[in-house]
This record gives C-alpha cells, structure tokens and sequence, in this order.
C-alpha cells in the first residue's frame, strides 16, 4: 500500500470512528442503530466497535444490546486534546535532538492555536491509544514510557529524533505526515520488539 494510500485509508477510517463516537454522545445505540445511522457495513462496524470496546473508550451491554461512552469515551474530547499537546510539549522534552524536540514542541503549539490541528492530533492520539489497547504488551510498554521511564523508550525515542530533525511543518498536510512519521516509528518499533522477545 503506497503512503497516499494508507493516509486516505487511515482519514476514512478516523471519519467512521467520529461518527460513531458522534452518535454514542448524543445516545446510546444498539449495534443496529448504529449500522443504519452510518451506513457503514456490518464487518466495519464490528471492527470499530471492536477496538473502542478494547480501548475502553464504548462499552456493551449484553443484556440490553446497546453501546455507550465509557467514563474515559465521554471525557476523551474535554481532557485529550490538552493531555495529547502537553505529551507533545513533554515528548520534546525529552528528545535527546534539539531539532527534533523543537518539531515536537513546534507541533503543540499549532494544535493549541488551529482547531483543525487539534482534531489531527486527537485522531493520531486516539489511533494510538488503540494500538496500545490491542495488546498487553504494547500496552505495557507505553504505561513505562508514560509513567516517565525513558530509559526503556531511548531507542524508539532516538529514531523518531532521526526521522523528524528535518520536518518543519506549517500546514495541516506537512502535520499529518510529521505525526504519521512518529507513529509509524513507534508502531514498528515496538512490533519488532515484540517478536524479538517472542511474545
């Protein structure tokens, strides 16, 4: 899959998630009401609620059928746009390149001031979060890194100061493509982790 690709199939995905998680705000649905008010199909709609289910961000009923937002889906839009810009701020904090802790930095400040950079960096933010919530593993590695255990994120740490010491982005476009740089990193990082440890 070419990177033009990916990115329009990662923008379609953030877009059906955000209706969902529209619909769920304004009441709790069962997963038919959910299907005819998105129009998407069944199996993507049982993947979404899949992974929001696993990220602890919807919840579901099994005697009543019905979805809602968790306590963390219902604050995730009031609290995770300032925690997600002050983890950018704290994350060039710790970068061992100065340039790349500027990028980073640089970044926070652009989704404090654009309301379209915020809702880029809560999808990259939430898109995370769910990669985390996919496994224990990956999960655990980002609650060290989290808890401020930098030793154990310095080789991913140090490649995302590689691949960003270059990337000055001024537009929502340059953003998208300098968060999806630090996600990839981040992703394939610790996938190989994971299999070198055999987990």
């Amino acid at each position: 899959m070419s990177k033009d690709s990916f990115r329009h199939h990662r923008a379609t995905k953030a877009r059906h998630r955000d209706d969902i998680l529209r619909i769920l705000r304004t009441k709790p649905s069962t997963f038919t009401e959910l299907l005819q008010a998105t129009k998407l199909s069944r199996p993507t709609l049982t993947l979404h609620l899949q992974e929001l289910t696993r990220a602890k961000i919807v919840e579901h009923n099994d005697e009543t059928r019905i979805y809602s937002l968790t306590e963390r889906g219902k604050t995730w839009e009031l609290v995770g746009t300032r925690v997600l810009s002050a983890g950018l701020v704290a994350a060039g904090g710790i970068a061992q390149d100065p340039k790349g802790a500027q990028l980073l930095e640089d970044m926070a400040k652009m989704a404090k001031q654009n309301p379209e950079f915020l809702k880029v960096i809560m999808n990259w933010g939430l898109d995370l979060l769910l990669f985390f919530a996919s496994d224990p593993f990956y999960e655990s590695r980002a609650l060290k890194a989290w808890g401020g255990d930098k030793e154990s994120w310095a080789l991913i740490q140090a490649e995302i100061d590689r691949r960003t010491a270059s990337i000055h982005p001024r537009t929502i476009e340059e953003f998208k493509v300098a968060l999806d740089d630090v996600r990839t990193v981040i992703i394939k990082s610790l996938e190989t982790e994971r299999r070198r440890r055999g987990k």
